[in-house]
C-alpha cells in the first residue's frame, strides 16, 4: 500500500522521540530530537520534546516497569463442547452401543463386509448350512447374511428330501405318447414293460399304472370300445385281416404313438393264429404302408424264432424297412443265459435298428411249469440288469405275462395277476426290480 509524504514524515519523528525516551542498550538516555512540527499546538508552543519534558520522561524511564498481564493466553482447559476421545470401557464387545453415545465414534475394525461405521448390536449368523468360508463373528456384518437356502433362488433339497445315496434315482417322467417312463429306481427309461394276452379293460389300465411299468402291450379289439387306447397301452396287430381296422385306427383321432405289426407270423401257437410266409405278410402290410398316418411309429413283426430268415425275406419283399423303428422278437426258455444268447444272436442278424423284446418268460421248462416263483423272480432281475447294460440297442423288455393263462407252459410261473384279477406273488418282485 502507498502512503503520501505528508503522512510519512510526522510518523518518523514521533517514533524517534519515543525511542529516545527510554534508556539505550548502554544505560544512557537517548538524545532527544528537538524541533518543531507543523502538527504541534496552534499556540506555537515548544515541541513535545523540550528539555524539561525530556528530563521528566527520563526519570520515569528509570522506574521499574510493571509487568503487564498477558492477554489472550488463558490457562488450558477443555471446553464442554469438545469432549475427550470416547473409550467404550463399559462395553466389552466392539459392537455394544453406549446408552449415551458421544459425538465421536471409534472406527470399526477393518472388514470388507462392514456396511456402516456405527454397527448395530451383533447378531450371530445361523448355524445350519453355514459354509466354511463365512466370516468370523467379529467380522460379520450387523445384519446376518441369509442362509444358503434363503439366498439361492432355487432351493436345494434338504438331506431328508434328497435321493438316498445307496440307491440310484428313479426314472420318472412322461413320454410323448400315452405311456409313462417310470421304470424302476435304476432302470433306463421305458425298459420295464408288461405283455397282456387278450383284450384288457379300463380296470387293468388303472392297476398297471401302479405296477411301475413304462407301458403294457395288448391286442386291438374288434369293437369300437376295444379299439380305444387306454393309458399306458401299446397295441399290436395279430393277423393280416386286422390290417383294415389298424389303418382306420392310425388315421383316426385316437391314433397311438406305437403299433406292433403281426404277432408271430412265423409260428401258430396251439393253432390259435394262422402263419404267414414272408411274401404273404409283405402283401398284407402294403395297405398300412401306404396309409400309415402321421402320428404312429411302427415296430416290425414279432418273431417266435429269431434264428430264422423270415425277417430278411419279409423286408426284401415289402421294401418297407424304413417303415419300422425297431425289430421285435420273443424268447421262452427256463435258462436265463440261453435267453440272453438268443437275443444277442438276433441283434447280430439285424443290428441296424434297436430291439424290442415283446414277450419273454422262463417258460417251456421240463417238466412243464417246474420253475418256482423264486426262480422266476431271479430270472426277471437278471434279465432287466442285462437290459440296462445293453440299453443302447435293447429299448424295451415286456415281461410275459401280466395275466394268468391256465395250462400255458410258457407263462404258467411268470404271471403277475391271477385269472380272478388278484395280485400274484411275482408282482411284488416285478415292482422291486431296479436293474441293479
Amino acid at each position: 500500500m502507498h502512503f503520501s509524504s505528508s503522512v510519512t514524515v510526522p510518523l518518523l519523528f514521533t517514533f524517534s522521540a519515543i525511542a529516545s525516551a527510554f534508556p539505550s542498550d548502554h544505560g544512557g538516555p537517548r538524545r532527544a530530537i528537538v524541533g518543531r512540527s507543523p502538527h504541534l499546538a496552534a499556540d506555537g508552543g515548544s515541541s513535545i520534546f523540550s528539555p524539561a519534558k525530556h528530563q521528566k520522561l527520563h526519570k520515569r524511564s528509570k522506574c521499574k516497569p510493571k509487568e503487564k498481564p498477558v492477554v489472550g493466553s488463558p490457562p488450558a482447559y477443555t471446553p464442554a463442547q469438545s469432549p475427550s476421545p470416547y473409550v467404550p470401557a463399559q462395553s466389552p464387545s466392539p459392537y455394544a452401543q453406549s446408552p449415551s453415545p458421544a459425538p465421536y465414534v471409534p472406527p470399526p475394525k477393518p472388514s470388507p463386509n462392514v456396511a456402516s461405521p456405527s454397527p448395530a448390536p451383533y447378531v450371530p449368523p445361523p448355524k445350519p448350512n453355514t459354509p466354511p468360508s463365512e466370516p468370523s463373528p467379529a467380522e460379520a456384518t450387523p445384519t446376518p447374511k441369509p442362509s444358503p437356502a434363503e439366498a439361492t433362488p432355487t432351493p436345494e433339497p434338504s438331506p431328508a428330501e434328497a435321493t438316498p445315496t445307496n440307491k440310484p434315482p428313479t426314472d420318472q417322467g412322461t413320454s410323448s405318447d400315452n405311456t409313462t417312463t417310470s421304470t424302476g429306481p435304476g432302470c433306463p427309461p421305458n425298459l420295464k414293460n408288461i405283455m397282456f394276452n387278450g383284450y384288457q379293460n379300463d380296470g387293468t389300465a388303472e392297476r398297471v399304472q401302479k405296477w411301475d411299468a413304462a407301458s403294457w402291450l395288448a391286442p386291438v379289439g374288434d369293437t369300437p370300445e376295444e379299439q380305444v387306447m387306454r393309458p399306458g397301452q401299446i397295441a399290436y396287430c395279430s393277423t393280416a385281416p386286422e390290417v383294415d381296422k389298424i389303418v382306420e385306427l392310425v388315421n383316426g383321432p385316437d391314433a397311438p404313438e406305437w403299433l406292433l405289426t403281426f404277432n408271430e407270423p412265423d409260428f401258430s401257437y396251439k393253432g390259435m393264429s394262422p402263419t404267414m410266409d414272408p411274401k404273404t405278410a409283405a402283401q398284407a402290410i402294403q395297405k398300412l404302408k401306404d396309409n400309415r398316418g402321421t402320428k404312429t411309429k411302427y415296430i416290425a413283426p414279432g418273431l417266435a424264432d429269431g434264428k430264422s430268415t423270415w425277417m430278411a425275406e419279409f423286408l426284401e419283399a415289402c421294401d418297407c424297412a424304413d417303415m419300422f423303428h425297431a425289430y421285435n422278437v420273443h424268447v421262452y426258455t427256463p435258462v436265463l443265459e440261453d435267453a440272453l444268447a438268443r437275443l444277442e444272436a438276433y441283434h447280430k442278424l439285424h443290428g441296424d435298428k434297436p430291439i424290442w423284446v415283446t414277450e419273454i418268460a422262463p417258460g417251456q421248462a421240463e417238466p412243464p411249469c417246474s420253475v418256482s416263483t423264486e426262480q422266476a423272480a431271479e430270472y426277471m432281475r437278471g434279465l432287466y440288469r442285462w437290459g440296462k447294460e445293453n440299453n443302447e440297442w435293447v429299448e424295451r423288455i415286456f415281461w410275459n405275462s401280466g395275466n394268468q393263462i391256465p395250462d400255458d407252459i410258457n407263462v404258467c410261473n411268470s404271471y403277475l395277476m391271477t385269472k380272478e384279477g388278484v395280485d400274484a406273488p411275482l408282482l411284488q418282485d416285478f415292482k422291486d426290480v431296479d436293474c441293479s
